[in-house]
């Protein structure tokens, strides 16, 4: 049945209507390249529009992987802490024995994510009162290695435009998959060093007044 004016199929072709193409034409030999990968955004970007300019986390974050061994203190208690959409908590508190396997060590100021529930906003950064407890070793923990602010980043990524751009970038359609090389491809507009300060203050004021919560 033939529909009335444009059709969301002329949307993706058209250079006038979208300031970013929705489709791209990728040579045979690259997706054959690539075990016959067929997910769109491997071959091309989702970016947000913005009148600054980008920049990308893998240029911004670092990874921090400190692996934990429980066993190997047997005399001390660990928090163990999960990420939910609503907050970062402890989730339990156990000793070396209850441990089946190895954890991640977060510290207070970093990012952490749940990497099949990112996609609703499942990150946040660790509060003092949660310091050197363990997250499951799926959860990819960085930081910031720039003056661009944790908070700044945390903001971004659980708005809903960057959530579409998580679920985009997601190795799964099910459900969501999103490995720290993943989100490191995301853009990011650029703050100026007055921004930059008026975060900093703005994240000190917060953690201040609220301590997180507890």
């Amino acid at each position: 049945r033939p529909l009335k004016g444009k059709s969301d199929l002329s949307r993706l072709f058209s250079g006038d209507e979208l300031k970013h193409p929705q489709a791209n034409i990728v040579p045979f030999e690259r997706v054959k390249s690539h075990q016959y990968n067929l997910r769109p955004f491997y071959y091309m970007e989702d970016i947000i529009d913005s009148d600054r300019q980008l920049l990308e986390l893998s240029d911004l974050i670092e990874e921090k992987e400190d692996i934990v061994d429980p066993t190997e203190e047997p005399d001390k208690e660990f928090k163990l802490c999960s990420v939910s959409q609503d907050w970062i908590f402890l989730s339990d508190t156990i000793i070396w024995a209850e441990f089946t396997q190895k954890y991640k060590r977060i510290h207070a100021g970093d990012l952490v994510y749940n990497p099949h529930r990112i996609n609703i906003g499942s990150i946040w950064i660790v509060p003092e009162h949660l310091d050197g407890g363990l997250v499951s070793k799926i959860y990819p923990v960085f930081s910031s290695i720039t003056d661009i602010p944790n908070y700044y980043i945390l903001k971004l990524l659980k708005q809903k435009r960057y959530q579409d751009i998580i679920m985009n970038y997601s190795l799964d359609s099910a459900r969501a998959n999103l490995p720290l090389n993943e989100l490191k491809r995301i853009k990011i507009p650029e703050l100026t060093k007055e921004e930059i300060e008026q975060i900093k203050k703005l994240y000190k004021k917060i953690n201040r007044r609220e301590d997180y919560g507890r």
